[in-house]
């Protein structure tokens, strides 16, 4: 099902489902003015956009005269107030300009060339643009050439043709191949009725130009919003213009003070990624996200920093981050990741290290902007059009769609017919997560990440050993020590100490409630056509016995939320196998009160950690442990513990485990879980504990760091265990 989803990621934004073409809401954001000034002499530059807003990425279409070429590094941006010039980048094969927050002035030098032969095109272009790439080429060298018509029109047929009149195929993709001499390509557009709007989308869309074919969609739904066709592909259409949106980009995007910050793409052919052309004819996609040739040749005609890459199949959906730390902060430390990390936990602590470096204050922001941008109201208005479709609708799923997702896994080889089953299992997982943002919303997501930035932190590192760092520093950075002298400061930071997961919002609770409800009744429904038939192309015989324990696990999901009884489920999720079941109460891990889950302050820490002080420390307590000197002095965890209840001297005044023949000081420090709570929110799961546990016994790991213990070691001394007692008991 990962990749149905995918679809819905892989296309994303907004519409109405009313029999009425309803305006886009305006953006209040600032615009600013893009402008060719001064006009280069000897070619012509052309913008996509003249007034956008900051984030917006503006395609400059390059156009050298007959004979001439770009000046390496020629196309300059030039912002109207103090500012210096910099390059335009190419990427994938398109210039593209992101726009900052000042009007700016665009000017190339263009020079005569001095190899091979030329394309170019013609300036008397009008309701559409062409773009060609290469440029500058050997005789026979194949050149793609890239229509983009203004919204309404397309190609007129016999049009697309050479200067001496010689006609290029109109075989989509428009390709050239490249005489003995200079060349300008022209064309003419036509205004397209319904029909014509509807042929042109599946035209683009059978070759993979993805932007140009939503947009055909986009205008035939104007023309027609009751067709079962355009409400459909026109809604994928509006959740890639989503998606693409600036608002939401920034949201993913890493800062931009590391050596290579991450911007995800602005197109929907960058997200869907696989382009298979590149300038020498080889089948290989190019462009800033790995596609699925698992060629490079490519990638290295616009980013040299991709030239020594290769990806697989899986990679495909998957974005190729190329970072490093700068000298701000260094949190991957020496782990280079230009290339995939060795394993998905090492990539999701990638990402998780990444949204810790861009929140230093917390979550709070980021949470909110998610509601706002990706889930407010133009989410809403996309949700609604697919409301729309009719539940008797059906369409053909596009071939190569159905071919770039895998969809043949679940539907077979055959021509196969989507409609409502489909819209409703894509948004059931867009309102899931839209759920999860509102349930996070209701908590207090503040807290200082100042210090875990200040230090070298590894993607493989555990809890001890990230506050062993933030405490005691093993470099030569000292600065964060000044910081800890600050007991203001360090109240930020330590989540007892401030209001981190404190109840924020408890009234956004009934939200994600509401939501998460919606989401398991589509996906129920989704399930229920697949199944048990319907007016679309039902799940094959081997999909249906392989994903039915996806189908139990939702229809249990929605009957516990509907009871407000517990909801069963498994460590892990069983594989796609015609024997997975979903599980049972019997059989189950662990089972979840949902009553108790949205009630505000479920997760908050004071209830969950024994505390002291008002809830205001964690109770901190010493491990009662000997070395077995009989066995390479392996260290034997006796499963006591005492609390500590005075600040703990540098040596731990000596204590030793008594009553053993082979004592050992105490030096490894935990807290202590409220199991007896835990037992409430989860009746199933934390039955073999008793009603207070050590951490370090009841979760043996963080998930995000499988290799590492919860709790503190750093021999006798333990100086994290010292510190954080001594912060947290401090008045």
């Amino acid at each position: 099902m990962t990749r149905i989803v995918a679809l819905l990621a892989a296309l994303l934004i907004l519409s109405t489902c009313e029999n009425v073409v309803t305006p886009l809401a305006v953006n209040p954001r600032t615009t600013y003015s893009i402008r060719v000034f001064p006009a280069p002499e000897h070619g012509s530059l052309t913008l996509s956009a003249f007034r956008a807003m900051q984030g917006d990425v503006v395609t400059v279409y390059v156009n050298p005269d007959p004979g001439y070429v770009l000046k390496d590094q020629g196309l300059i941006a030039q912002p109207e107030v103090d500012g210096n010039p910099s390059g335009v980048p190419l990427s994938g094969g398109k210039y593209q300009l992101t726009v900052t927050q000042y009007n700016v002035a665009v000017t190339a030098a263009f020079v005569p060339k001095t190899t091979g032969f030329t394309v170019s095109v013609d300036r008397e272009l009008v309701h559409g643009k062409v773009s060609v790439f290469p440029q500058n080429a050997a005789a026979g060298t194949p050149v793609r050439i890239v229509l983009i018509p203004d919204a309404g029109y397309d190609l007129e047929a016999g049009t697309l043709r050479l200067d001496d009149g010689t006609p290029v195929s109109e075989t989509v993709p428009y390709m050239l191949s490249l005489p003995a001499r200079d060349v300008t390509v022209s064309a003419r557009f036509a205004e397209q009725d319904y029909t014509g709007l509807l042929a042109a989308a599946g035209k683009y869309l059978d070759v993979g130009e993805y932007d140009t074919a939503a947009s055909f969609y986009k205008e035939a739904y104007k023309k027609n919003n009751a067709a079962p066709e355009t409400i459909f592909y026109s809604t994928f259409a509006e959740l890639g213009a989503l998606l693409i949106d600036p608002d939401v980009r920034a949201l993913m995007s890493l800062p931009a003070r590391y050596d290579n910050s991450f911007n995800p793409p602005s197109t929907l052919d960058g997200w869907i990624c696989d382009d298979d052309w590149q300038a020498n004819g080889g089948g290989v996609w190019y462009g800033t996200w790995p596609g699925v040739s698992g060629d490079t040749t490519s990638l290295a005609l616009t980013n040299p920093a991709y030239a020594s890459v290769v990806y697989s199949t899986e990679d495909a959906t998957l974005p190729n981050i190329h970072l490093r730390g700068s000298n701000f902060v260094t949190p991957f430390g020496d782990f280079d990741i230009s290339t995939k990390p060795a394993t998905t936990q090492k990539f999701y602590n990638v990402l998780f290290w990444s949204l810790i470096a861009s929140n230093t204050g917390g979550f709070n922001g980021l949470v909110e902007k998610v509601n706002r941008y990706l889930f407010g109201d133009q989410f809403e208005a996309i949700a609604a059009r697919a409301a729309a479709f009719p539940a008797d609708g059906r369409v053909l799923l596009n071939p190569r769609l159905k071919a770039r997702f895998g969809l043949a896994d679940f539907y077979g080889d055959a021509d196969t017919y989507v409609g409502k089953a489909e819209l409703d299992y894509v948004f059931a997982n867009l309102r899931a997560v839209k759920a999860l943002f509102e349930y996070l919303s209701v908590y207090d997501l503040t807290i200082d990440l100042r210090p875990a930035l200040t230090t070298e932190i590894h993607v493989d590192d555990g809890l001890d050993q990230i506050l062993h760092f933030i405490f005691n520093q093993a470099g030569s950075n000292d600065t964060h020590k000044a910081y800890w002298k600050t007991p203001a400061e360090v109240a930020n930071i330590l989540p007892f100490k401030n209001n981190f997961l404190n109840v924020r919002n408890a009234a956004v609770m009934n939200n994600a409630k509401t939501d998460l409800s919606s989401a398991l009744t589509l996906a129920n429904a989704a399930f229920t056509s697949w199944y048990d038939g319907g007016t679309t192309t039902a799940f094959t015989a081997d999909a249906k016995a392989s994903r039915r324990w996806v189908r139990d696990g939702i229809a249990a999901a929605k009957a516990a939320l509907d009871s407000g009884g517990v909801f069963y489920f498994p460590k892990e999720l069983p594989p796609s196998l015609p024997s997975s079941q979903w599980v049972t109460s019997d059989t189950a891990d662990y089972g979840l009160s949902v009553s108790r889950f949205f009630t505000p302050g479920a997760f908050s820490l004071s209830t969950l950690f024994t505390t002291e002080w008002g809830g205001r420390a964690p109770s901190l307590f010493k491990l009662e442990w000997y070395e077995d000197r009989a066995n390479s002095y392996a260290a034997v965890f006796t499963g006591n513990y005492t609390l500590v209840t005075e600040p703990i001297p540098t040596r731990d005044g000596g204590q030793n485990v008594n009553g053993t023949v082979n004592s050992a000081p105490y030096g490894i420090y935990s807290f202590e879980v409220n199991t007896a709570y835990l037992k409430e929110l989860f009746p199933k799961g934390f039955n073999g504990y008793g009603d207070k546990e050590l951490l370090s016994t009841v979760f043996k790991t963080i998930p995000l760091w499988p290799k590492r213990p919860t709790y503190f070691i750093g021999g006798a001394a333990n100086l994290t265990a010292r510190q954080l007692y001594y912060y947290y008991h401090w008045r």
